[in-house]
């Protein structure tokens, strides 16, 4: 099997850098699982928190669960396998892909597993000495078409898929998947992450970014060169994402047009290359978490970036941040080390994080909205920003009121600055 270009491996990156946002002195991060080398961090529909990591040497790796928003975990009977991320799909079916072509599949919110293979169908392709390293980082779930696809981190096998929940498996269309590098060299992407956007499953791959069309079973490809391009979350319509490699200069992709239209976010002052392991968001603030450095959140549509409070194992020789998931109560990063000190779960309480940030900030001030005005009250003057969900400004006032009317009908996001303070919230423009 060829050796990925690109170095994705986990090796640890000591940079200098300098952090813009202060918070609260409470904001502390608190470590609540041990679990050994811990890969993923994941949050049910129903409330469970599920911890993926892998252990070769002592076999305690595999899946964990915590019912109490990570006070407790047990451990699942699932393999120790390294799986490498979750998705929850329709009547809450919860997913994993590991290695060896293994898919673990949970039918009761992730107390069991049942451990599914896709290894027939690509053993045309992946010698069996090769199979047990066969592993994928990405899944997706086309909720029209009922249908399952795993990306395959091997450049000759591509994408398989699942149109009954994982019980049999098909490969997709391979000769429109395959890439020719010049010289005779003609083989397939090596893929590491997916998304499910607009109507489309996207493989997001090391040298291209593919479209699936399933009416011809055919890709395309939407974007050649990504550099890595492949953390992503969405929050109102907008697809953001991130490279997984050190890219200079450094800015977070945002796209609202099926990879046509693209915009670009600014990252943390202070950061010097957009090195993303995991983005999140829940629907009013966007989690980002870099490399070996720290997990940041935004409540502007990524325009301003604030550091997630202190207790984290940044540095050297700290750990990568491989993932973020969040609930109602709390936001979760799985620090993957193999320095068991370093190594686990972290949560933070959300609301030191928007301590200081609400839309009443006091008995004296508070943000109002009707009639399409937003009218700031309990202070002389205020400076007032409003960005449409794609992030971009449409309105810069500086006073106590700003009217909407002018812009089109839909939602937006205003931050009020008054006095080092910031007030954050949506409004809808009827």
């Amino acid at each position: 099997m060829r050796k990925s270009l690109l170095n994705l491996s986990y090796t640890l990156v000591a940079v200098l850098m300098a952090f813009a946002a202060a918070l609260p002195a409470s904001a502390q991060w608190q470590k609540v699982c041990d679990a050994p080398e811990v890969e993923q961090v994941f949050v049910t529909s129903k409330g469970s928190v599920l911890v993926s990591s892998w252990d070769e040497m002592t076999g305690k790796g595999g899946i964990y669960r915590s019912t109490d928003n990570g006070d407790n975990f047990t451990k699942t009977r699932a393999r120790n396998y390294r799986w490498n991320t979750f998705i929850e799909v329709r009547d809450s079916i919860i997913y994993t892909p590991g290695d060896g072509a293994h898919v673990a599949r949970s039918l009761d919110d992730g107390a069991t597993w049942q451990i599914l293979s896709f290894e027939g169908i690509i053993s045309d392709y992946v010698s069996s000495k090769e199979m047990p390293y066969v592993t994928s980082y990405g899944m997706g779930y086309d909720p029209e078409l009922k249908r399952i696809y795993v990306v395959v981190y091997a450049d000759q096998v591509g994408v398989v898929y699942s149109d009954d929940f994982g019980e049999t498996w098909q490969l997709t269309d391979r000769k429109t998947q395959l890439l020719n590098f010049g010289n005779g060299d003609i083989h397939m992407d090596v893929y590491y992450g997916a998304v499910f956007f607009k109507g489309y499953f996207y493989a997001l791959g090391l040298y291209t970014i593919q479209r699936y069309l399933p009416e011809t079973n055919r890709w395309e490809t939407v974007v050649k060169n990504p550099n890595g391009l492949c953390i992503t979350t969405e929050m109102d319509g907008v697809l953001y994402m991130g490279h997984a490699l050190e890219i200079e200069p450094g800015y977070l992709l945002r796209t609202t047009e099926n990879f046509k239209d693209w915009g670009t976010t600014p990252l943390p002052a202070g950061q010097i290359n957009a090195y993303v392991r995991a983005l999140d968001n829940d629907g009013k603030m966007l989690f980002y978490s870099w490399s070996s450095h720290g997990v940041f959140y935004s409540t502007d549509c990524a325009q301003t970036w604030n550091e997630c409070g202190t207790g984290l194992p940044t540095g050297t020789p700290g750990g990568f941040y491989t993932a973020l998931a969040n609930n109602d109560d709390y936001l979760f990063t799985s620090c993957y080390s193999p320095m068991a000190q370093f190594n686990g779960v972290f949560r933070i309480a959300k609301s030191e994080l928007t301590s200081g940030v609400s839309v009443v900030d006091s008995d004296q001030t508070q943000v109002q909205y009707a009639d399409n005005t937003l009218i700031v009250s309990g202070v002389e003057s205020a400076d007032i920003m409003v960005y449409d969900t794609a992030g971009r400004v449409v309105m810069s006032t500086k006073g106590t009121s700003c009217s909407l009317s002018h812009l089109a009908a839909g939602t937006y996001i205003y931050n009020v600055k008054i006095a080092g303070r910031t007030l954050s919230g949506k409004v809808v423009v009827l």
